[in-house]
């Protein structure tokens, strides 16, 4: 029985093209259903068939896509930023190079730094954790100066220099020919590097040592060290916005008041700053600001309850000289600037009012703390301001106004970087005037203004 199946299992796979209508008839004339012999065959060959198709898979994959090599021999880079580099200028680097190189995360790299009690920008950073990332390239871009962007294309392993190459910007996005100049240079660190690992083999098998401290100081693109050496700039805003002037005198029948609703103001600024070459963290320079209201009524109380409304003026102009120390070696540490000069603030009407025309003159000292929110282009600075009065007019000096006071108040201002040659400001300047009179109260001046400039630096 055992011999008859086999020879129907050797013989059927000649015979499968019989009539399929015959081999049933002769199953019913045997009485008996026959082993399905063509289904054991079947199931051998889709059996070797599976197996094949499974080894030629695993071989595929080992051969196409090995573990410890990178999607179509692209090299790694990880891209560092020096601080104050614009967000968009390096997502626009690493975006330019996807399609020729594996981008490695920024974030998970900074993350590592502040892990280890470092800044990310600072040499330790780079020789002991950008190395140790995998990288192929590590390409490290700063800003030198507001127009000026520094590629600098190092080695992955050593953190030694091989390229380095600046582009000039009009702001803070990659033009085409600056993103062709950045993937051209990357192919020509990565032949460079190769071709420098070909002529000098790592026989021993040792990993390559990180450059030491004197290889990195005599090198001009220090990371944290970015500077563009000395340089002059030159800023000048114009503005508009809103304003406010109240003024009160004391008289021996009541107080004088003397009050504006908001009014319309503009305002013009003009800087000039010298940045010390070198690692020297300070820069110094003479500014000008100049406030005047636009359309300006003002309204007068009298002692008798009468009001008079008429055409006015109010303004205030600074000039002096400042110098800033910065926190850190970065342009975009935080700052402490110190400042002195002279101050006018003067109030006019078209037509004479109980109160008169001032001219407050005073020279003015001010501190400041200027910084920036980490590596957005958004800056915040805090300026009290105190000045002493010198010279009140002699409109003023008639009424028994004296001729010393004081002044007390300062600005604030938030700055947001558009494009690296214009800046929009919002400023807010508050000062109060106090002079002492002859009578019992004090001669009180406030002024307000709140201005939006544009500022272009040359």
């Amino acid at each position: 029985m055992r011999q008859q199946i086999q020879q129907k299992t050797c013989v059927l796979p000649h015979t499968m093209g019989e009539d399929a209508g015959a081999r049933r008839l002769q199953s019913s004339a045997s009485g008996s259903r026959p082993a399905p012999a063509h289904r054991g065959w079947c199931a051998r060959v889709t059996l070797v068939l599976t197996r094949g198709a499974l080894v030629a898979g695993v071989l595929c994959s080992t051969l196409c896509v090995p573990g410890n090599t990178k999607a179509d021999d692209k090299p790694s880079v990880l891209v560092l930023r020096i601080t104050g580099l614009p967000d968009p200028i390096l997502r626009g680097a690493q975006g330019t190079l996807k399609p020729a190189a594996e981008i490695l995360s920024t974030e998970e790299y900074e993350s590592a730094a502040q892990a280890q009690a470092t800044r990310p920008d600072s040499r330790f950073a780079l020789k002991e954790i950008a190395t140790r990332q995998g990288a192929d390239i590590i390409l490290v871009l700063g800003m030198r100066g507001r127009r000026v962007l520094r590629a600098t294309y190092r080695d992955g392993r050593s953190a030694g220099r091989v390229r380095q190459v600046d582009f000039r910007l009009r702001g803070t996005t990659l033009p085409r020919n600056v993103r062709l100049k950045l993937l051209n240079e990357l192919g020509q660190t990565m032949r460079k590097i190769q071709a420098a690992e070909a002529q000098a083999p790592d026989d021993d098998g040792s990993e390559d040592e990180p450059v030491d401290d004197e290889e990195l100081e005599a090198e001009d693109d220090l990371v944290s060290d970015e500077e563009v050496g000395s340089n002059f700039a030159l800023r000048v805003g114009v503005g508009a916005g809103f304003g406010s002037r109240s003024i009160s005198i004391p008289s021996v029948t009541g107080p004088v008041r003397l009050a504006t609703n908001l009014f319309p103001a503009a305002r013009v600024v003009l800087r000039a700053d010298y940045v010390s070459s070198g690692r020297r963290k300070f820069s110094f320079g003479v500014h000008g600001s100049f406030f005047t209201s636009l359309g300006l009524q003002s309204e007068e109380q009298r002692p008798d309850n009468t009001t008079r409304t008429v055409g006015s003026r109010s303004q205030s102009l600074q000039t002096g000289a400042h110098v800033q120390f910065r926190a850190g070696k970065s342009d975009r540490a935080p700052r402490l600037e110190l400042g002195s000069g002279m101050g006018l603030r003067t109030f006019g009407t078209r037509q004479e009012l109980t109160v008169p025309n001032s001219n407050l003159l005073a020279p003015y000292v001010r501190t400041g703390v200027i910084f920036n929110l980490g590596s957005s282009a958004l800056t915040i600075g805090i300026v009290p301001e105190f000045a002493l009065l010198t010279n009140v007019g002699g409109e003023l000096e008639a009424l028994g106004v004296g001729n010393l006071g004081f002044t007390a108040g300062g600005h604030f201002f938030v700055s947001y970087q558009v494009l690296s040659w214009l800046d929009l400001d919002f400023t807010y300047r508050e000062s109060h005037g106090f002079i002492s009179t002859n009578v019992d109260g004090n001669y009180h001046d406030i002024e307000r203004f709140g201005i939006v400039s544009a500022s272009y630096v040359f």
